[in-house]
């Protein structure tokens, strides 16, 4: 599985197109050496931490699987799916690898002309730059408890 690490400041187009960074789109081997692949399938939704979600193919299927396991019968987990699903969107690389953002979320996530793309290993996030400095300053106050890579002495 492709994995999706680090971060990246691109601008967007005034299409409302922006790259998927290179390491993150698929490469195929052909005859003239390894290209990438064209129209590449990711779905894009809205996070309410204000930003928004990028999966591949791959990754998308196994969060539609995980919630498909979920009692549907229960209103709260209606709600939960209808807030995950809500906006989601079908979108494909062009020739040079960007993705075209549904106005809807571009203005939901309050993108402008720059964006900051981030890693989360089986997606990645598209943020408003200011946004995202907020939201990594707030995780650098969060006390997530023990480090579970760290050796007990």
């Amino acid at each position: 599985m492709l994995s999706f690490l680090g971060s990246f400041e691109y601008s967007v187009d005034p299409k409302g197109r922006v790259s998927v960074p290179s390491i993150f789109r698929t490469k195929i081997k052909t005859q003239e050496g390894d290209q990438f692949v064209e129209n590449e399938h990711f779905v894009i939704q809205y996070d309410s931490r204000g930003c928004l979600n990028v999966y591949n193919t791959e990754s998308w299927i196994q969060k539609q699987e995980k919630y498909a396991k979920l009692d549907d019968d229960d209103v709260n987990v209606k709600h939960r799916i209808s807030k995950f699903l809500r906006g989601a969107q079908h979108v494909y690389t062009d020739t040079t690898g960007r993705i075209t953002v549904p106005q809807h979320l571009f203005e939901k996530a309050q993108l402008k002309k720059n964006v900051t793309i981030q890693g989360r290993n089986n997606w990645f996030e598209i943020w408003n730059p200011e946004a995202y400095i907020e939201y990594d300053r707030l995780l650098d106050s969060f006390d997530v408890g023990s480090n579970p890579d760290k050796k007990s002495g």
